[in-house]
């Protein structure tokens, strides 16, 4: 079963999600066509990339953070 969302609502929220063109594409057949699960198989596929993207950026914070530590304990 579907939300009850119209097909612009769908979309919208597809593209504030960050998803491409393709993949907007891909859920849209799929949900005219009924597969709830291959629209869960893509939502989830978007989310553990999002998920990749946050702990890379993590990583990155933590690098700095680190130097930014050694530059503030080499100052006293």
């Amino acid at each position: 079963m579907f939300p009850p969302m119209t097909e612009n609502e769908i979309r919208q929220n597809l593209i504030d999600a960050g998803c491409d063109d393709r993949l907007i594409q891909s859920y849209m057949t799929a949900m005219k066509a009924n597969d709830c699960h291959k629209c869960l198989r893509l939502l989830e596929r978007r989310r553990c990339a999002l998920l990749d993207e946050i702990h890379a950026a993590e990583k990155r914070l933590s690098c700095l953070d680190y130097l930014r530590y050694q530059l503030r304990k080499s100052q006293h």
